[in-house]
């Protein structure tokens, strides 16, 4: 959120980057919370993540030194498909998986 909103003079600038980043992050915030919500939450969780994305995008423009892009939404989109898919093929539940695992067997 801090990264969509600060003035864009007091970022660093990621120059071709910015879509990458994008997808990594959105990304990374859907399969965090695909591994802590069950299974049947994965695609609210998603939907969720985008409509994060666009509500930022569109308060980007209130501001004096952003702007909305589409293209950040479709790189935003990216990153959210491909963590529901990892959530899909097993990823899903993640932190119970590790909990269970670091736990000490008796």
């Amino acid at each position: 959120v801090a990264a969509s909103l600060l003035p864009s003079n007091q970022m660093v600038d990621p120059g071709s980057t910015d879509k990458m980043w994008h997808a990594i992050s959105y990304g990374g915030l859907t399969l965090w919370f695909c591994g802590v919500y069950a299974r049947d939450r994965v695609w609210a969780i998603g939907v969720s993540v985008f409509c994060l994305g666009l509500l930022l995008e569109v308060a980007q423009s209130f501001t004096e030194t952003r702007y909305a892009e589409t293209a950040d939404l479709l790189a935003n989109l990216s990153g959210i498909i491909a963590a529901l898919l990892l959530a899909r093929m097993g990823a899903d539940r993640w932190c119970a998986k590790v909990e269970s695992a670091l736990r000490p067997t008796s």
